[in-house]
């Protein structure tokens, strides 16, 4: 730990120390070299310090910054100008604003996209839980790319939902230094500091450090969360045309919290509307955590014009050791009188009351992920077509501790009517066996080819080769192949339209059914689970290239859905198809300079289509409208000169819980009516390198819930008003 933090403290001190030693004065000013580039570069389409909400180029699903109107599928893309207005705090504040992604409050961090998981990028390589499990800080985020609908050619196997990159921020060829200071409501506080610049008289050698911590009570009883980053890179041009980089990252949290625990529901499916929205059944002793630290390494190189390569290395490592209590009982000697709980009682004057387990668990995941491709101009029939190759190598290790408890006797009982932080002591828990871990070993090669077909008219098309091999030696996937194929349709230099299919898979290697010829056996493999999507859509700019606009409507389907079979523990049976269907549209961009605007809309029907249980059912969590609107003006005018005005509104449509069978037990299937929240914000710049924000989001105190499931619990209301003051501060 001290060695990796020493890491990133020498990049802060090495950053100012360069800049204290090469300020220029009228005896000893210096000139940095200009740098010209032609061609499309493997660079990454940064955000920061570009005072827009459009974002001109994406690099998830293409490797290489492709112009985003020449990309065939949807792509939302959250940029530093619009994170900064908006005072987004962390990944899931980000994800709420872009349309078709689903659930992204959930307490863990998981994040639906049209209905089904997301994959985890960073910087474009597949990097596992790197942001996953609890909320991390955006502070050392560029900016947050969305790509909708499956990402196999890129990503590998996995869920069509579709792929979130996180991209770093990158060191700049000019000094600068930026530090934040916030206060708001529910004693939130925070602090950070953001230093970049060279190193070296030339700017051959380029630093970036940012450090950042956020601490606050959650606005439910007891529950409370301090978040820490730190992010070091370095970045050298060892020629004009090869450059590395070398970045560590780390992410801490920690936080009083139980594990899906939420509040109950009424037994005929009723939500606790007369509960206070700050009740908790936390236990003050819960302890819940996530840790996370990356090696980042990238070495790219500009052959020519038209042609480069990179080569990335990710190495990673993630922990979730918490200690809690859930809704339920160690029936084997359990201090519990209660029945099992099935939900709250109207009328009973007990009918609030539910026992808890005490437990712990831990999630230890490992990463090492591998990546080259290049990347190039082909000339050929009197055009060149943009190719990209490439193969990447992923390992990752997943090591699960049993879910244990300290024991029937610690059982305790709560009353959600009249809840009591502190129960009982923390228990002490048993010894932890962590047994052996799970490996998984994925590599496989891709080419994207975009064809141009006529001066209009392209062609993207592509495919990837993968094996999937098991720690036990298994090959659960075995030159698996993955298509990819779009049409792009340019009618002139400001609309194109577009149609696309793709597809990802997901290796059944754990889902097996029970063979009746050999009950003592392992099972026989079910089929891969194999996502699609048609897509077809519009993309435009308008007003000289400063608002950017698309809409797409697409069919996405995932075959060979799998669920525990009932008669055979441990063992799975086939249930059939999920399936959403839906359209959406985004707009992004400057109305008029120093005007910007963030409009999202997404119509999601998402259900299961085929199933022996929930067949025809909406998914769980997942609103079939929901409309995202930003909006920021910066006066230009004297005497009002540096004030600048914003708020927007979020409408998110009825959400249903569990399905009843599985998770969601036997009770009644919960619904949340449909709800839209009102945010402002308010800023002024005292002087040319000081800010003063004010952000109020839920302006009108709107109470709703924003996550459900069960009656037993699971059920989670929304945040109620809140207000932020930030101090932004650069020099």
């Amino acid at each position: 730990m001290f060695k990796k933090t020493l890491l990133c403290s020498a990049v802060l001190s090495a950053t100012v120390g360069a800049h204290a030693q090469q300020a220029p004065n009228e005896d000893n000013a210096q000139t940095l070299p200009s740098v010209s580039v032609h061609g499309r570069r493997v660079v990454d389409a940064e955000s920061d310090g570009i005072p827009s909400y459009k974002a001109d180029a994406s690099t998830v699903g293409t490797k290489t910054a492709t112009p985003m109107k020449e990309i065939p599928q949807s792509i939302s893309v959250i940029t530093q100008e619009r994170i900064r207005d908006q005072n987004l705090r962390t990944n899931q504040d980000v994800l709420q604003q872009v349309p078709s992604v689903g659930n992204a409050q959930n307490p863990e961090g998981f994040i639906s996209i049209r209905g089904f998981s997301a994959q985890t990028l960073v910087n474009g390589v597949p990097a596992g839980g790197l942001v996953g499990r609890t909320q991390a800080d955006i502070a050392v985020f560029d900016r947050v790319e969305v790509l909708k609908g499956p990402a196999g050619l890129m990503a590998g196997s996995g869920s069509p939902g579709g792929a979130i990159n996180y991209e770093f921020k990158k060191p700049r060829r000019e000094f600068r230094v930026e530090g934040t200071l916030g206060i708001g409501s529910d004693k939130a506080r925070n602090a950070g500091v953001d230093i970049t610049g060279p190193i070296n008289a030339d700017g051959s050698l380029r630093a970036r450090g940012v450090l950042f911590q956020d601490k606050r009570d959650e606005f439910v009883d007891v529950e409370k969360r301090q978040r820490t980053s730190l992010y070091g890179v370095l970045e050298y041009d060892f020629t004009s045309a090869t450059t590395a980089s070398l970045g560590y990252y780390q992410m801490r949290n920690k936080g009083v919290q139980s594990f899906r625990q939420g509040l109950p529901a009424y037994t005929d499916g009723s939500l606790l509307w007369d509960v206070d929205r700050r009740t908790s059944l936390t236990q003050d002793w819960s302890d819940w955590r996530f840790k996370a630290s990356w090696l980042l390494v990238d070495l790219t190189h500009q052959f020519n014009d038209d042609w480069s390569a990179k080569l990335s290395y990710r190495q990673g490592k993630s922990a979730t050791p918490s200690w809690y209590s859930y809704p339920g009982s160690d029936y084997y000697g359990s201090s519990c009188a209660l029945p099992p709980f099935s939900g709250v009682v109207k009328g009973d004057p007990n009918g609030g009351k539910q026992c808890f387990t005490t437990s712990y668990y831990d999630d230890i995941n490992e990463y090492k992920n591998f990546d080259v491709f290049v990347a190039g101009k082909l000339p050929l029939l009197g055009y060149k077509h943009d190719v990209v190759l490439g193969f990447n190598s992923e390992r990752d290790s997943f090591l699960r501790a049993p879910f244990a408890t300290a024991g029937g006797q610690y059982d305790f009982v709560n009353d959600v009517f009249n809840p009591n932080p502190h129960v009982i002591d923390r228990p002490p828990m048993p010894p932890i066996a962590y047994g052996d871990p799970s490996i998984t070993r994925t590599h496989g090669f891709y080419l994207r080819s975009t064809l141009q077909l006529t001066d209009w008219l392209k062609a993207p098309l592509g495919g990837r080769l993968t094996w999937v091999k098991q720690s036990d030696g298994e090959e659960s996937a075995k030159r698996e192949f993955t298509p990819y194929a779009g049409l792009v349709a340019e009618f002139n230099k400001n609309v194109s339209v577009y149609a696309s299919y793709t597809e990802i898979f997901s290796p059944s290697t754990y889902a097996r059914a029970f063979d009746p010829a050999n009950p003592a056996g392992q099972g026989t493999r079910l089929p891969h689970q194999k996502g699609k999507q048609y897509e077809i859509g519009v993309k435009s700019s308008w007003l000289d290239n400063r608002l950017f606009a698309s809409a797409a409507i697409y069919n996405l389907t995932l075959d060979n859905t799998t669920r525990s079979d009932p008669d055979h523990p441990g063992f799975s049976i086939p249930t059939g198809q999920q399936r959403t269907r839906g359209f959406e549209f985004d707009v992004n961009g400057e109305v008029q300079p120093g005007w910007n605007v963030g409009l999202a809309y997404a119509r999601m029907d998402a259900k299961y289509t085929k199933s022996d249980s929930g067949q025809g059912q909406r998914v769980s969590n997942t609103p079939r409208d929901a409309i995202n609107l930003y909006t920021n003006y910066r006066f230009p005018q004297e005497g009002l000169k540096g004030l600048s005005v914003g708020g927007g509104l979020r409408h998110v449509g009825s959400i249903l819980g569990d399905v009843p069978g599985g998770r969601g037990g036997t009770g009644p299937r919960l619904k949340a009516p449909s709800h839209t929240t009102v945010s402002l914000r308010a800023a002024y710049q005292i002087t040319p390198g000081a800010q003063l924000a004010i952000n109020i989001d839920n302006l009108f105190d709107k109470r709703y819930w924003q996550g459900l499931g069960s009656v037993t619990g699971g059920n989670y209301y929304g945040a109620p008003r809140s207000v932020m003051a930030t101090l932004r501060v650069e020099y």
